[in-house]
């Protein structure tokens, strides 16, 4: 039954593809978070310039 056989084969590669497309949202959905990670990190050192300034040199200590 040779219709079976390509259903079986197509699903597989439907399959295939639904992974890769997985795969390829985690990369985007990584790449987002390491965006927001150093949007973060430009805050905070904005934050401890300014705290700098403020107080005169005391740093302000961001874990």
């Amino acid at each position: 039954n040779s219709g079976s056989t390509s259903a079986a084969g197509a699903e597989q590669v439907v399959g295939e593809a639904g992974t890769a497309v997985k795969e390829g949202a985690a990369g985007v959905v990584a790449d987002a978070a390491k965006g927001v990670a150093q949007s973060a990190q430009k805050v905070a050192e904005g934050a401890n310039k300014a705290a700098e300034s403020q107080n005169g040199g005391a740093k302000l200590v961001i874990d």
